[in-house]
């Protein structure tokens, strides 16, 4: 099925726009480590199944407290996702 699968990646996105990316699988907040001072991203812990999906894949998890919906509002103003996708 995989062999299969690949053979046909064309077709099975044909009308995909969105690039995959490899993704921590298990994002929240309280997972990312950084420099306060310099505001630079120092580590990110406790990995989930890493995989290669839609950067969109990412935030599922992130708007279930403020701090979280807080970040996800700060994203999507840089990086805006499709309507249907929220």
């Amino acid at each position: 099925m995989l062999f299969r699968s690949r053979e046909q990646l064309a077709h099975l996105f044909r009308d995909f726009d969105d690039p995959c990316l490899m993704l921590h699988g298990n994002l929240r907040l309280t997972r990312i480590i950084k420099n306060a001072r310099r505001g630079q991203l120092l580590a990110m812990t406790q990995l989930g199944a890493i995989l290669l999906a839609p950067r969109k894949y990412e935030l599922i998890h992130l708007g279930e407290n403020p701090a979280e919906q807080t970040l996800m509002q700060h994203y999507l103003r840089r990086a805006p996702v499709a309507e249907s996708f929220l």
